[in-house]
C-alpha cells in the first residue's frame, strides 16, 4: 500500500523530469516513517513543524516540558518538579489553546482544557512534533493555538531486541524502564513497562523562601510516583494495515502549597486507560484510514485538612470516552484532496465523597468536518487550504451551579491557507494565514467548584493568525526564522467578585507579534552549535479598564538561548543556555516575575550494548517562580544506566 498522497500523474513526470536537471522539488509523499493516513504528512504541512526524535532524550531521564521549553515559540511553565502542574504556551497563547496529542488521539480535556504533558512516560514516546501554526489535518480536531503530538514507539529491525535502563538523581529520583520489540507470526510488537518515583522537597533559597514567606529551607508535600505501561502490535496485509496501542498508567501527586507547612497533605492520584486502533486500506482509488479510541481515567483530589485553601476535598472526577476519526484522501489532477470526520463522545461524573452528593454529571459530544486541499501549482509550490467546522453539545444531567443549563450548543468554522514555495535545494518560503476557534471548556461554562461558577452563554474565542518566514537546511546548516502576528477577540478570562467567586467571561482582546527563530550549525562532524531566539509583543485590548494596554500574563515575553555538543563515537558531551525575560503573574501586570536562566549539562558515554549519561539541570541553583509563589527545583544530577540485549 502507498504510504501516501503524492501529485498527480501528470506532475510526477514534471518531478521526474525536474530531477533529472538536479533541481530539488516537492513531491507530498509521507515521511518513510509514516503507516497511516492519521500520521502528519510533514512534506505537505506549510508551517515551522518542530520535531524531536528519541535519540534526542532515550538516554537519560526525561522531563518532556524541559525539551519543549528550548523550541522556539514554545514554553512550557510549572509549579514544581517532576509531575507537578504545568502549563503550555505557544508563541504566547494560554494553556487551553494548545492542543495535545498523543498519536492523534486528544489528550487535552474538554472538560477542564488542561494538556497533562508532565503524566506522559517517556518509555512510550518515539517523537515529539510541535506544530506552531495551525493544527494539521490528519489530527482531526484544532485549536486556537497549534499543537503538539507525542508518536508512540515505533518497532523497527535491528541488532537488538529489547533496552533496560535504571535512573537515580536528586530528590532522591529513581526511574526504571524495560521495553522489548520483535515479531510474533507476522505481528510486529513492541512493549514497555516504567517505575517512576521521586521525593521532590528540594531545597529553596533565601529568594524563595521570601517569596513564599515560608521558615522551611525545604519544600514540603511534593512527591510524585507514576507507574506505566503499553503495548503495541501491527501487522501488514497486501494493501491493509493494522495497529493497536494499550496505555495504561497510575500516578500518585503530592501538591505543595504557597504556605510551604509541615501539615500540608493534599494529593491528586490519577489512574488512566487507552486504547486506540489504527486500520489504513485502499478502496478503488481512495485510500482511506480509521482511527477509534476508547479513554478511561479517574482523578480523585484529596485535601480533607483543607491545606489547599478550598475547604475540606474528596472530589473524585471520572472521563469515560470515546471517538472515531475517519479519513479519505485521493489525487486528483494536481490536487491532494483529503476529507476527515472525527466524532467523540466524553462523559464527566464529579463526586464529592465528603459531602456524599452528585457534583457534576454532563457529556459532551463533538464532531469536526475536515476538509484539505493541497494543490501543488508546480514542482516547486504548494497552496494548502484546510477547512473545519465544529458542531459540539453539552448534556448537563446534573450540577451544583446554580448557572448551568441543561444544555448548550456551539458550531463554529475555521480555515487555514498556507503556502510553501522551494527556491531551491535549500531554501523555502512559507507563509500560513487564517481565522481559527476556541469550543469554551466544560468547566468554563457550568462550573462545578465552590469557588468557581459557570457562565453557560460563553462564545467561542477566535483568532486571525498570519505567519511568514523562510526554512533552509544544508549538510551542515539549519536555520528556521518565521514573524508572526495574531488577534484574539472574545478570550475567556477567569474574573474574581470581592467574595473571591471565579467566573469565566468573553471579556479578552488581544493583539499579538512575534519572532521565532533556530540555527543549528554543524562545522564538522564532531560538533554541533545552536542558537534561538523568541520574542513576543503583546497588548491587552481588553475594555477592562485594569487589563487595557498591558501585556498577556504567564508568559515570558523575550527567550533567547544557545547550546554547544561534541559527538565522537564513544561519548557525546552538551551544553545548553536558556534565557527567559519579561513576564508578569496577572492580567493587570501588577507583579513582575524575575527573570530566568537555566543552564543544562550532558555527558554519555557508549560502549557496544551499555549506554551512560549523567546530566544536570539548572546549574546555577535558583529556585525559578513560574508561578507566583510556587518555586521550581533548583539544582539537579540525574545518571541513568541502558542496557541494550
Amino acid at each position: 500500500m502507498a504510504s501516501g498522497l503524492g501529485p498527480s500523474k501528470v506532475l510526477a513526470e514534471e518531478v521526474r523530469a525536474e530531477a533529472d536537471t538536479d533541481t530539488l522539488v516537492i513531491t507530498g509523499q509521507q515521511n518513510p516513517e509514516a503507516t497511516s493516513l492519521t500520521e502528519v504528512n510533514l512534506e505537505r504541512y506549510t508551517g515551522f513543524a518542530q520535531t524531536l526524535n528519541r535519540a534526542d532524550f532515550g538516554d537519560r531521564l526525561t522531563n518532556f516540558s524541559d525539551l519543549i521549553n528550548r523550541m522556539p515559540g514554545m514554553q512550557v511553565n510549572q509549579m514544581g518538579g517532576l509531575g507537578s502542574y504545568q502549563t503550555l504556551s505557544v508563541r504566547g497563547s494560554t494553556g487551553k489553546q494548545v492542543n495535545v496529542f498523543l498519536d492523534g488521539l486528544l489528550l487535552t480535556s474538554p472538560a477542564s482544557g488542561a494538556g497533562e504533558i508532565q503524566y506522559i512516560p517517556s518509555v512510550l514516546i518515539e517523537s515529539v512534533t510541535a506544530y506552531p501554526d495551525f493544527t494539521p489535518i490528519e489530527l482531526g480536531n484544532a485549536n486556537l493555538a497549534g499543537a503538539i503530538n507525542f508518536v508512540t514507539r515505533r518497532h523497527l529491525p535491528d541488532d537488538s531486541i529489547g533496552e533496560f535502563s535504571t535512573a537515580y538523581g536528586s530528590f532522591n529520583t529513581q526511574n526504571n524502564e524495560v521495553s522489548a520489540w520483535g515479531t510474533l507470526q507476522d505481528w510486529q510488537v513492541i512493549g514497555g513497562l516504567s517505575l517512576l518515583s521521586t521525593d521532590n522537597d528540594y531545597s529553596l533559597d533565601q529568594a524563595a523562601r521570601d517569596a513564599m514567606r515560608t521558615p522551611y529551607d525545604e519544600r514540603l508535600n511534593n512527591a510524585y510516583d507514576q507507574h506505566s505501561a503499553f503495548l503495541k502490535v501491527a501487522r501488514q496485509w497486501d494493501e491493509v494495515r493494522f495497529n493497536t496501542l494499550v496505555q495504561w498508567q497510575n500516578s500518585d501527586k503530592q501538591l505543595p502549597t504557597t504556605r510551604n507547612l509541615q501539615r500540608d497533605s493534599a494529593e491528586l492520584e490519577t489512574t488512566s486507560l487507552r486504547i486506540q486502533n489504527q486500520l489504513d486500506y485502499q478502496w478503488h482509488q481512495w485510500q482511506m484510514a480509521h482511527r477509534f479510541y476508547f479513554l478511561s481515567e479517574q482523578k480523585r483530589f484529596l485535601d480533607r485538612a483543607s491545606t489547599l485553601g478550598l475547604e475540606a476535598n474528596d472530589v473524585s472526577n471520572d472521563v469515560q470516552g470515546y471517538g472515531l476519526y475517519s479519513v479519505l484522501a485521493q489525487s486528483v489532477q494536481n490536487h491532494d484532496l483529503t476529507l476527515g470526520l472525527d466524532l467523540q463522545v466524553q462523559d464527566v461524573d464529579v463526586f464529592d465523597a465528603i459531602q456524599d452528593q452528585q457534583v457534576f454529571l454532563a457529556q459532551r459530544q463533538s464532531a469536526v468536518l475536515a476538509l484539505g486541499d493541497d494543490w501543488w501549482l508546480s514542482p516547486r509550490w504548494q497552496l494548502s487550504t484546510v477547512y473545519r467546522h465544529y458542531w459540539v453539545d453539552n448534556k448537563v444531567e446534573d450540577s451544583l451551579s446554580r448557572l448551568a443549563a441543561p444544555t448548550e450548543n456551539h458550531q463554529g468554522q475555521s480555515i487555514q491557507m498556507g503556502t510553501r514555495w522551494q527556491f531551491n535545494r535549500q531554501l523555502s518560503i512559507r507563509g500560513n494565514l487564517g481565522v481559527v476557534i476556541r469550543i469554551p471548556t466544560m468547566h468554563e461554562q457550568f462550573g462545578w467548584e465552590g469557588r468557581f461558577n459557570g457562565s453557560p452563554d460563553l462564545v467561542r474565542e477566535k483568532a486571525e493568525v498570519a505567519d511568514l518566514g523562510m526554512m533552509i537546511e544544508t549538510q551542515a546548516l539549519q536555520w528556521t526564522a518565521a514573524l508572526y502576528a495574531h488577534r484574539i477577540t472574545d478570550a475567556v478570562l477567569t474574573l474574581y467578585n470581592s467574595e473571591g467567586i471565579g467566573r469565566a467571561e468573553n471579556a479578552g482582546t488581544f493583539n499579538k507579534m512575534g519572532f521565532d527563530t533556530k540555527l543549528t550549525w554543524l562545522p564538522t562532524h564532531w560538533l554541533e552549535a545552536s542558537v534561538q531566539l523568541s520574542l513576543l509583543d503583546s497588548d491587552n485590548q481588553s475594555n477592562i479598564k485594569a487589563f487595557k494596554g498591558k501585556q498577556i500574563p504567564s508568559i515570558y515575553h523575550q527567550t533567547y538561548g544557545a547550546g554547544i555538543a561534541l559527538q565522537q563515537p564513544s561519548f557525546r558531551f552538551s551544553v545548553d543556555v536558556l534565557r527567559q525575560e519579561d513576564m508578569y503573574y496577572n492580567s493587570a501586570n501588577a507583579v513582575k516575575a524575575d527573570d530566568k536562566t537555566l543552564v543544562g549539562s550532558s555527558f554519555t558515554y557508549y560502549w557496544p550494548q551499555i549506554t551512560f549519561d549523567l546530566s544536570a539541570q539548572n546549574l546555577i541553583g535558583k529556585n525559578h517562580i513560574d508561578f507566583n509563589r510556587m518555586p521550581t527545583p533548583g539544582r539537579s544530577l540525574t545518571a541513568t544506566l541502558t542496557l541494550s540485549f
